[in-house]
């Protein structure tokens, strides 16, 4: 039996956006059984505003910022993969339940539950 996991990619090219619009989907809001992908232009920046969670996180965009705002929880129940320059602020809640992949990336944590594995 194959099963693989669904994923859903999130790109606001052109312009910073934020999680909850749901125009910026392209298979529907993360959830513990989606994988997340964050894709749209460089030099712009997402933002976590509402409290999300999905399977594994990827940025692929190069020199693009992610942030959770204040008050807000993130969760991944996979791993979390940051792109070449990019920028993950966490000014809320992080929860990773498996490895970081930094690949020149900045990884800024305020609050972070940690049961990661490992950092790579």
């Amino acid at each position: 039996m194959n099963i693989s996991a669904q994923s859903t990619t999130y790109s606001a090219a052109g312009f910073n956006g934020n999680w909850s619009n749901s125009s910026l989907w392209s298979n529907g809001f993360p959830s513990s059984t989606k994988d997340v992908i964050v894709g749209q232009s460089l030099l712009t920046s997402s933002k976590v505003n509402v409290d999300s969670e999905c399977r594994d996180l990827t940025n692929t965009i190069l020199a693009q910022i992610l942030l959770i705002n204040s008050g807000i929880t993130l969760t991944v129940f996979g791993d979390l993969t940051l792109s070449r320059f990019s920028t993950f602020r966490n000014d809320g809640t992080l929860i990773i339940h498996g490895d970081v992949f930094d690949n020149l990336g900045t990884l800024n944590l305020l609050t972070i539950q940690v049961i990661v594995t490992s950092v790579i």
